[in-house]
């Protein structure tokens, strides 16, 4: 059930947010939108500074110690208050001291801010995932959704400037916090001895590395375009990357439902989890195939029709970021597992060499193909950051197996349909 709610808010939102991207990108057009995809990519590089890597810290604490929820959470929100506080003075200091896209100013930033901000407040959702009850939460989320779908149309048609779709974007962010925090206090909270002993702020620092190099290398193409190529260019990019980072919504939904399941799973019988892994992979690689295919099609036969000509130029670099979704899917789920097993250090290297891998490949290849060379880029980081690493470094070998092994879609289904029959025998 809870997989199920879950699933029915990302499927609502990630609706919402393509329509809404594609109200706006018409309506701005690709020198405007440029600038909007320049802004909110600037925040999402800050944004791991905000979460500061709690996120799976929290549900792995939460879900081995559901007295301690509340506790928990207390601690992570001041802390993470603290971080968004600087990731934004960040943000808007940048405008002063980085070159920045023509059209872009502090004001448009400390907007777009409020992102950052809805952080802190966020943790509440995290910790109502981990108690497996977000029936409500998901019913005021989904509301949210289609509160600013309806919002960006009235806008659009009273011929609104750039300013108010970054604070809509914005203020979506803090209300869905917001949401959270109130689904969280309708709760009644699980009784028993609190301990929280297994939840420690410091061990957030290696997952904040690793989620900060993550962004970098699915961010930083934009950024660097910014800087690099017309308003347009990035405009047409910004369109084909909004179309694949609207599929993170299921990435994170199959996560946060597996996630509990897999903590639960490695305290039990850690000597059988990697069969447990293989599952996890399969799930996530599934999806990501699946994915792939309807966004694809979709690509093929709507982009232009559906954006307009203006935004043709976003078909190509579509298609070849719709290659690495299999790969991004897989990875997030390589580094949950490494969460769950403790190895806290080991995403952050990795991640860490397919960012620098990213950076050095835009340098090269955005003066020539422009944001093709920034789609190439981030595809080859995908791939080097889960398998390539896992395959280098002896005790992962055994996760580049698995995850090589989840690629082939075929075999995945019929080892997933096979495990579903033995369970449905199992319970007649």
């Amino acid at each position: 059930m809870n997989f199920s709610w879950l699933m029915g808010e990302q499927l609502v939102r990630l609706v919402s947010a393509l329509f809404v991207m594609t109200l706006v990108a018409r309506y701005l057009g690709p020198d405007q939108f440029g600038n909007y995809a320049y802004i909110f990519a600037l925040i999402g590089l800050l944004l791991p500074f905000a979460n500061f890597g709690l996120d799976d810290l929290v549900m792995r604490a939460v879900a081995e110690d559901p007295p301690s929820a509340s506790q928990i959470m207390r601690r992570a929100v001041f802390f993470r208050a603290g971080m968004a506080l600087i990731a934004a003075t960040a943000a808007i200091a940048s405008t002063q001291f980085a070159i920045t896209p023509a059209g872009v100013n502090p004001k448009l930033v400390a907007l777009a801010s409020l992102a950052l901000f809805a952080a802190p407040i966020e943790t509440f959702f995290h910790v109502v995932k981990a108690l497996e009850r977000v029936k409500r939460v998901v019913i005021m989320r989904t509301s949210i959704a289609f509160a600013t779908t309806a919002i960006t149309i009235w806008s659009v048609l009273n011929g609104a400037a750039l300013a108010a779709f970054v604070a809509i974007r914005g203020c979506e962010a803090l209300l869905l916090a917001a949401a959270a925090w109130l689904g969280f206090k309708m709760l009644r909270q699980t009784r028993g001895p609190a301990k929280a002993a297994t939840f420690r702020i410091s061990d957030g620092l290696p997952l904040m590395l690793a989620s900060l190099a993550t962004v970098v290398y699915m961010r930083i193409d934009q950024v660097m375009l910014g800087s690099m190529a017309e308003a347009r260019e990035l405009g047409q990019y910004g369109v084909a990357v909004r179309i694949v980072e609207a599929l993170n919504f299921v990435m994170y939904a199959i996560q946060s439902t597996l996630f509990s399941s897999a903590v639960r799973n490695f305290k039990k019988s850690p000597e059988t989890f990697d069969i447990f892994v293989q599952r996890i992979f399969d799930a996530h690689s599934l999806a990501g195939w699946t994915a792939m295919i309807f966004v694809g099609l979709f690509g093929t036969f709507l982009l232009v029709p559906v954006f307009g000509p203006k935004f043709a130029g976003a078909l190509p670099m579509l298609a070849i970021l719709l290659i690495g979704v299999p790969f991004l899917f897989l990875n997030q789920a390589w580094s949950a597992m490494l969460t769950v097993r403790g190895w806290l250090w080991t995403a952050p290297v990795a991640t860490a060499f397919g960012a620098t891998t990213n950076i050095l490949l835009n340098l090269i290849l955005i003066p020539v193909l422009g944001g093709r060379g920034a789609a190439i880029a981030t595809v080859v980081s995908y791939v080097l950051t889960g398998i390539g690493i896992s395959a280098i470094v002896p005790r992962l070998r055994h996760s580049a197996r698995a995850m090589i092994k989840a690629l082939n879609p075929v075999e995945v289904f019929f080892r997933t349909y096979r495990l579903y029959m033995a369970e449905v025998r199992g319970r007649t």
